[in-house]
């Protein structure tokens, strides 16, 4: 078998293990929405005022849902946020 995803996967762990053999039952991979400049969009859109939203994590998604947490308590709570400006729409 050969994965097509990871291969550097499988072989370091046969070169780990070498007395085992190795066979891939299935492979994995997931895709990750990102932004041109890395950071994710959190807030309101121009088209949907009311509507918020939080995404374009990319693979920081521990770190951005966090963040997102934050700016969207204080956007719909009416608090102004630091951070908002940063993860806006349209920035």
């Amino acid at each position: 078998s050969r994965c097509e995803i990871a291969p550097r996967v499988p072989a370091k762990a046969q070169g780990l293990l070498p007395e085992i053999e190795w066979e891939i039952e299935f492979a994995w991979a997931g895709t990750f929405g990102t932004t041109d400049d890395g950071l994710a969009y959190i807030g309101p859109t121009a088209d949907l005022p009311h509507c918020f939203f939080a995404l374009g994590f990319g693979g920081n998604g521990m770190t951005f849902s966090a963040i997102a947490a934050d700016v969207l308590a204080d956007l719909l709570t009416g608090r102004q946020n630091p951070d908002a400006e940063l993860f806006r729409f349209g920035r």
